[in-house]
């Protein structure tokens, strides 16, 4: 992101009008123009980090199924943002960290940013995650949690720079201090975890999708990894795996399926496409 002004925020709501094919199925149509006339006078007064979670906030406002739609924090920038160099990831009973440049914080629980508790800083972030449901929120909003703008804009530190971080493991409570990295440096801080060999869904990841019985054939296993095409062909194979007389288990494998087009799916069995004359 370029250094910001206010007019930002009157380009992205003229962008979303414009380019978006149904930006109002979530919000009122006069009630989004009201709020980007609100978020351009807001940040008139306000610097980068602050500019820059007031486009999020205003990108998010359209509501339910709009991942693709907003600002996402590792999004290219000609400015590119700052992040810790943990990898934090929410589940039901806490957010962990299951990536670190330190080997011993893996696993760690993430209790608290620079004093605030983690479950405070939860409800803070959900307004700024551009999503398609609140599983998208809970996706993503860790990775706000370590993004040093988003931190500085929230008013959670008073500068981007070192910020201290407090979790929680078996051991008891560790406490550290992080100092912020740009985007592509972000990789190489992380080349310190143990090598291990890829899991298939990752060395098989450009496939658009595949099956495989797992667990000495009692479990199917199918990667969706692209939402495209006819899939007659695989949904039998599918089928045919999961009717297996062993086969107690079927594990659907979403993680790397960003989305796609389901109208480009084949018709259902026994109907036939409107063929053109």
């Amino acid at each position: 992101m370029r250094e910001t002004t206010a007019n930002d925020a009157v380009v992205l709501g003229d962008a979303i009008a414009r380019w978006h094919p149904e930006p109002f199925r979530g919000i009122d149509a006069a009630e989004f123009e009201a709020s980007v006339r609100e978020t351009a006078k807001r940040i008139a007064s306000l610097d980068r980090s602050g500019t820059i979670v007031e486009l999020m906030r205003l990108g998010a406002l359209l509501g339910d199924r709009n991942g693709h739609t907003g600002i996402l924090p590792h999004d290219e920038q000609p400015d590119p943002l700052h992040f810790y160099p943990l990898v934090p990831y929410e589940f039901g009973d806490g957010i962990f960290v299951v990536a670190a440049a330190s080997r011993h914080l893996t696993g760690l629980e993430l209790r608290a940013v620079e004093g605030v508790p983690a479950d405070e800083l939860l409800p803070a972030l959900a307004p700024l995650v551009s999503r398609d449901n609140n599983w998208t929120v809970r996706a993503r909003r860790p990775l706000f949690l370590v993004t040093a703008e988003i931190l500085h804009g929230l008013g959670i530190v008073d500068a981007i720079g070192p910020v201290r971080f407090d979790l929680r493991g078996s051991g008891g409570p560790v406490r550290i201090e992080l100092e912020p990295r740009p985007r592509g440096s972000i990789p190489s801080s992380l080349t310190g975890l143990p090598r291990r060999e890829a899991p298939a869904y990752l060395t098989r990841r450009d496939e658009t999708r595949w099956v495989t019985l797992l667990r000495d054939g009692r479990a199917a296993y199918v990667a969706y990894n692209m939402t495209r095409g006819d899939l007659s062909d695989f949904a039998a194979e599918v089928a045919a795996l999961a009717t297996r007389p062993l086969v107690g288990l079927v594990v659907l494998d979403l993680r790397l399926n960003s989305g796609g087009d389901n109208r480009t799916y084949g018709p259902p069995p026994g109907c036939s496409r409107a063929r053109d004359a």
